[in-house]
């Protein structure tokens, strides 16, 4: 088994659970600001929305649905979807790979990290464009959905480059 072949299944897996985390917690935008004396942090995610709150009197967090229906939002998270599955799938597919060494394993491990990477990207691209003229900054999720699109593309490379082998590229 080579060590690419490993390194990708790996990377692959890695890119899978930053991913899920990425579309699971509220951390897409981050919005801080002070009204009338009270300070406030707004975390927004694409299903969840968090208030941090501190007034002279109490403080605390609190929680709810984002609210937001725009055809771009339910765009991003239905890509975020189709990304995490592909993944995660590309995993499962790359460990059959390393078990039973078939072709259609490896090509499917290709293919679908290919594929994931790409749908990431292209909903990081469109949240990004989307929100480039509000207020707020982009929080940590967002920065992970792009750590995991660049992860699941560079293990495609590593796995197709472990399938070429010492001889070219063995058929398809």
């Amino acid at each position: 088994m080579s060590k690419l072949l490993v390194c990708g299944v790996l990377m692959c897996l890695f890119a899978a659970i930053l991913s899920i985390i990425s579309t699971a917690i509220p951390y897409w935008l981050h919005v801080h600001g002070s009204v009338l004396g009270q300070e406030g942090t707004l975390n927004i995610g694409l299903w969840q929305t968090c208030l941090k709150y501190k007034t002279s009197f109490a403080s605390g967090t609190k929680c709810g649905d984002t609210g937001i229906e725009t055809s771009w939002w339910k765009a991003v998270k239905a890509l975020m979807i189709i990304g995490n599955a592909c993944l995660t799938f590309s995993t499962i597919l790359g460990l059959l790979y390393c078990k039973f060494n078939t072709q259609n394993s490896a090509q499917g491990t290709i293919f679908m990290a290919l594929f994931g990477g790409i749908v990431l990207t292209i909903a990081v691209i469109v949240f990004g464009s989307e929100t480039k003229e509000d207020s707020s900054s982009f929080s940590v999720c967002f920065i992970l959905a792009i750590v995991s699109a660049v992860l699941a593309l560079l293990s495609a490379a590593l796995v197709g480059k472990a399938k070429r082998g010492p001889t070219g590229y063995s058929s398809i």
